[in-house]
Formats: structure tokens, C-alpha cells, sequence
């Protein structure tokens, strides 16, 4: 336990040090790249690894938000298996799914409307398959 209270510690008068340096009044950042030269760090790289540090160990909302997408679409994609249906097929399940949700008196987004599934895609057609299933999941559960 020593050795993280050491650790945090040094990070405290580090960032102590950073943000006195940082902060002194009457400097510029030209000033301060300047001074950082004399003393023989590359302000660039030390900058570059500051912020990848950062990144690593207090990432902002934005970086967090972008790692859990990246998440979820890994686990989307292991659980989620490969379709080996033909292109015929899924385009026939499409144009049966659109149907059954009208006959439901469902609203079909303007995206279900791609009719021109010759010029489509197979990714896209698979996607707009996708789409209209989540889409009848979610009618049915509120029926």
C-alpha cells in the first residue's frame, strides 16, 4: 500500500509542479515552449504523451462514450451471427416484414422504403433487414 500512496504522491507534486509551471502569470505559450527547449524536452512529443496518458487514465466523456460503442459493437458482433442467407432471400424477408408490419397498421420509417434493392448493398440490405426486425420486436413488446 506504500508504494500507492508513494505513487500518488509523486503524481501530486507532479501535477502540482505542471500546473505551477503552467500557470506562472506573464508567460506565453511560446514563453513556455521556449523554456522547455532550454531545458532539453521536446514540447511536442512530452505534449503528445501527456495527452495519451490522460486518455488512458482520465479519459474525457467523449473518449469513455467512444470506447463503450467500440464495446458494444465487438459484443454485437461475436453474439450476432454471420448471415449466410442469400441476397434473394433477404430481400424477400425485408418486403415480408414490411408487409406483416403494415397489415399491423405499423409505421414503416422512410429507410423500409429502399426499394431499389437491385442497386443495394448487401451490407445495406442486411442493415435495413436488421432495422425493421428491431423495429417489430419493439411494436410487439408495447402490444
Amino acid at each position: 500500500m506504500k508504494d500507492e500512496e508513494q505513487r500518488r504522491k509523486e503524481a501530486a507534486e507532479f501535477l502540482d509542479n505542471l500546473s505551477s509551471f503552467l500557470m506562472d502569470d506573464g508567460r506565453s505559450v511560446d514563453q513556455i515552449k521556449e523554456d522547455l527547449q532550454a531545458q532539453g524536452v521536446d514540447s511536442e512529443a512530452s505534449l503528445t504523451a501527456f495527452r495519451q496518458i490522460l486518455s488512458a487514465h482520465a479519459p474525457t466523456w467523449q473518449e469513455r462514450a467512444k470506447r463503450a460503442r467500440t464495446r458494444a459493437e465487438q459484443i454485437v458482433k461475436e453474439h450476432v451471427p454471420e448471415s449466410r442467407e442469400t441476397r434473394e432471400g433477404i430481400k424477400q424477408r425485408i418486403k415480408d416484414l414490411i408487409d406483416s408490419m403494415k397489415g399491423e397498421g405499423a409505421p414503416i420509417t422512410a429507410g423500409a422504403f429502399f426499394m431499389k434493392f437491385q442497386e443495394a448493398k448487401d451490407e445495406d440490405l442486411k442493415s435495413l433487414l436488421e432495422d425493421l426486425e428491431i423495429q417489430r420486436d419493439l411494436m410487439k413488446r408495447k402490444e
